[in-house]
């Protein structure tokens, strides 16, 4: 399942939309840090300092790098094909939707905020899969269809030693309950499988059974545009990553 799930995404963000992923990620906490550091902050004040400016500079780089890798912005409007609200700067990848989050631990869950909540929907059908009494070769190929949409957040948990660093930053896919990921990998790895990928051929090659359909969502009827007025959720939102 890991490794379907790895090759649907590597299929839609390509290597070097992914590669610069890593780098706006990694070097906006260092420019934060070496701000903070700048201003002669430390302990638990420099660490929120840093927490916030991250958090800003990463919304804005992605904002940039989005339009320049290919993707389409996503910003304070619902989910692609749904009603789903979203607060956040995701990166629309075909039907990969990329968002990012903060982590306090290697491994642990992002906080479950509005954003999140509702995009881990997207990933139903591929969490009820691992659900299946029996879970097939053939069943598994289903999930390669590209129309499956698909909810992936970049991951990045802090260097406690370093004020600038990051200890670890992650491909994730939570799981529709956000009770467990159904796919995590470090991004550095999952960078190398590209290559990997390629040497073994297409992972599209082969016949495959028909495939599965998305779980209906909420299909977007005659919704007005958002002129604003969720000020209050949007600051919680914003809350819950700038406090990592």
């Amino acid at each position: 399942m890991s490794k379907r799930i790895a090759d649907r995404i590597r299929a839609a963000v390509s290597k070097d939309a992914m590669i610069e992923l890593s780098q706006v990620v990694r070097q906006s906490r260092s420019n934060a840090g070496n701000c903070v550091k700048s201003m002669g902050l430390t302990g638990k004040a420099a660490a929120r300092t840093v927490g916030y400016a991250t958090h800003e500079i990463t919304e804005d780089r992605l904002i940039q790098m989005g339009v320049v890798q290919g993707g389409i912005v996503i910003q304070g409007s619902c989910f692609p094909g749904t009603q789903l609200r979203n607060y956040q700067v995701l990166v629309e990848y075909g039907s990969i939707v990329v968002g990012k989050a903060t982590i306090a631990e290697v491994g642990e869950l992002p906080t479950k905020n509005l954003t999140r909540a509702n995009g881990v929907t997207l990933n139903r059908s591929y969490a009820e899969q691992l659900e299946l009494p029996s879970f097939s070769q053939a069943v598994e190929a289903r999930v390669d269809s590209s129309d499956v949409p698909m909810y992936v957040t970049i991951l990045t948990c802090r260097d406690r030693n370093n004020l600038s660093g990051l200890h670890e930053v992650a491909v994730a896919v939570i799981d529709a309950s956000f009770e467990s990921f159904i796919f995590y990998d470090e991004i550095d790895s999952f960078i190398a499988g590209y290559d990997a990928a390629s040497d073994e051929g297409s992972w599209a090659t082969g016949s495959v059974e028909a495939p599965m359909q998305p779980i209906p969502l909420q299909v977007r009827k005659d919704v007005k545009p958002f002129v604003g007025g969720e000020e209050k959720a949007e600051e919680k939102e914003a809350s819950d990553d700038k406090s990592a």
